[in-house]
């Protein structure tokens, strides 16, 4: 019999896939469960840092490492161009057409352009201490002040100029603001509690008034979760959900069980968000770097996985993200090294094998005592290296299959299945004689580097004595 394995919902154990999401069609027409994407170094600026952010404007890319400020030509040559006053944390960084701002996670803001040699902190008296966050808005940044509902405004496309009249205070319950973005020229406010939206009215005397009947009372637990993606705005809300933003409302798209793994983590307001779009889908990545742990929403097929780097499930490297229209490059800034990778099919993080795995629901019927002869999995056959495996006479690329009788406590031991050298697409990946159970569920795994997808599973199994 066929079972339903390539769901992307939770297994009986509350675990998701790991480093396999979901696609409607594959190259034969059918759903599948595809491998995530790997990565290849481009750079490293500086060594053993956090890259910390990263933005494009005009034709290069800059970006934040450790505590230094680099532009990076189409050559993927690096050059400094000053330092911040911190070296850990997200920045915010945002760009016009002509001019970069930054806000670290010491509250200072920073600003770079054509006019000036390099980083520039910002000076003016009228510009506020202690900012948490900025965005650009029809020529204006836009800055919030931390423990306060007060936002400012730059002069139009300069950064280093502020006016102490240039100000105004988000209306709402009062609740702290924790973040502005910029959303089709509108402006979301995120605050403790509450949420508002601002537009450009146009008045001389300050442009932007809040719109009559956006005030929503939810508001933001993570500040450095949000990200926008498609007009839509991702972040994890006050009571430890993830939420998108929709006209004025919102919606909820964090399921039960991620719902209760968020609550169970340590230190959830230390979330880092981003979006992308990858080969047709849209994912929101969302980091809990304190936890160890990355999730992806795929707003595409409105499932989630578990993206992870290495052979451990620990977070993935990625700590922020570009895309490089310039290059047609996805870019990743990592959280530990200081390398900027690019994402692609190469299926290792750059270099080191990656684990995916995939657990089954649970098989049972009436307790009644199974017994398993066969499972079969449907995997794409024949992938294997053109060096290293899959090659004459070495061994082929093999997945493992393990399954436990206890919802997931404990697990057997592995048994290895070839699928396939290069040309082998008749190869089965049939594991036989799998013993007795009342109950059971099944996992298949690996960390081969080559690419992978799976199309489904079949057991064959008959009734036992009670």
């Amino acid at each position: 019999m066929q079972i339903n394995f390539i769901t992307n919902k939770p297994a009986l154990d509350g675990s998701y896939n790991v480093n396999l999401y979901l696609i409607s069609e594959a190259e034969n027409g059918r759903p599948a469960l595809r491998k995530t994407p790997g990565h290849t170094l481009k750079v490293t600026p500086d060594e053993d840092v956090e890259v910390r952010g990263m933005v494009v404007m005009g034709e290069y890319l800059y970006a934040v490492c450790g505590n230094t400020f680099y532009k990076i030509d189409l050559t993927f040559t690096a050059t400094s161009l000053g330092t911040l006053n911190s070296s850990t944390g997200k920045v915010w960084i945002v760009a016009s057409d002509t001019s970069i701002m930054i806000v670290d996670n010491g509250g200072d803001g920073y600003y770079y352009n054509s006019g000036v040699a390099s980083l520039t902190q910002i000076t003016d008296a009228d510009f506020p201490s202690n900012v948490n966050s900025v965005t650009f808005q029809d020529g204006y940044f836009i800055v919030t002040k931390t423990d306060t509902n007060d936002f400012y405004i730059s002069a139009i496309d300069n950064p280093a100029s502020w006016a102490v009249a240039d100000t105004d205070e988000v209306e709402g319950d009062y609740s702290y603001l924790k973040g502005v973005i910029s959303v089709n020229r509108r402006l979301l406010f995120l605050a403790e509690k509450s949420m508002q939206w601002y537009y450009n009215s146009g008045n001389a005397d300050f442009p932007f008034e809040p719109i009559g009947g956006s005030y929503q009372d939810l508001g933001i637990f993570a500040p450095n979760s949000p990200a926008l993606l498609d007009s839509s705005v991702y972040f994890l809300d006050s009571k430890k959900r993830v939420v998108r933003t929709a006209e004025f409302s919102y919606q909820v798209i964090s399921t039960e069980q991620i719902n209760k793994k968020i609550s169970s983590y340590a230190h959830p307001e230390t979330a880092i968000g981003y979006g992308l779009h990858w080969q047709g889908h849209i994912w929101y990545v969302i980091v809990f770097p304190d936890d160890d742990i990355t999730w992806v929403y795929d707003v595409t097929t409105e499932n989630w996985h578990q993206w992870a780097s290495g052979v451990d499930e620990g977070r993935h490297r990625s700590n922020c993200y570009v895309f490089w229209q310039e290059q047609n490059k996805h870019l990743i800034g990592d959280y530990a090294n200081g390398n900027i990778c690019e994402l692609d099919n190469s299926y290792t993080d750059n270099g080191s094998s990656i684990l995916w795995q995939r657990t089954s629901g649970s098989i049972y019927q009436d307790n009644k005592r199974i017994v398993f002869n066969y499972f079969q999995a449907d995997v794409k056959t024949g992938t294997g290296l053109i060096s290293g495996h899959g090659i004459d006479n070495l061994e082929p690329p093999y997945c493992i299959l393990q399954w436990s009788d206890d919802d997931g406590r404990t697990w057997s031991n592995e048994h290895w299945g070839s699928y396939g050298k290069i040309g082998e697409y008749k190869t089965r990946v049939k594991f036989n004689r799998l013993g007795v159970s009342r109950r059971r569920i099944f996992r298949l795994k690996g960390t081969e580097d080559t690419e992978f997808e799976i199309y489904g599973a079949f057991l064959e199994a008959q009734m036992g004595r009670n």
